[in-house]
């Protein structure tokens, strides 16, 4: 009895190995193994929406392509106090007052600035 109930472990095992490698196989080759998430929407439809605030721990979506959403701002801007002192600004890192006028130090090149 024993030896019996031993040959049939053996090939349950035999037969679980078999179909686990098969069912990968089957997978690699349908391509059922891929990205852990995709989603298929009607044109114009949104592709996911949500009713929370709360932030996902490791899901950064303040960055696209590990760029910061700063560096999509096509426009700076100041505005300068009469004092001389940077009041609000887009990109305005510093203001000196001088010459009669005020010269803002911008966080970028605005050479070709139109």
């Amino acid at each position: 009895m024993l030896k019996s109930a031993g040959g049939k472990v053996m090939w349950a095992g035999r037969a679980t190995v078999f179909l686990v490698g098969l069912a990968v196989i089957l997978a690699l080759l349908f391509g059922v193994v891929s990205t852990a998430l995709s989603f298929k929407v009607q044109a114009n439809e949104p592709p996911m929406k949500v009713n929370s605030a709360t932030r996902v721990t490791d899901l950064n979506a303040d960055q696209i392509d590990g760029k910061d959403s700063n560096a999509f701002v096509t426009s700076v801007w100041a505005q300068v106090r009469a004092d001389g002192t940077l009041l609000a600004g887009k990109g305005a890192a510093a203001v000196q007052k001088g010459g009669g006028g005020y010269f803002v130090k911008f966080d970028r090149d605005i050479t070709n600035c139109a």
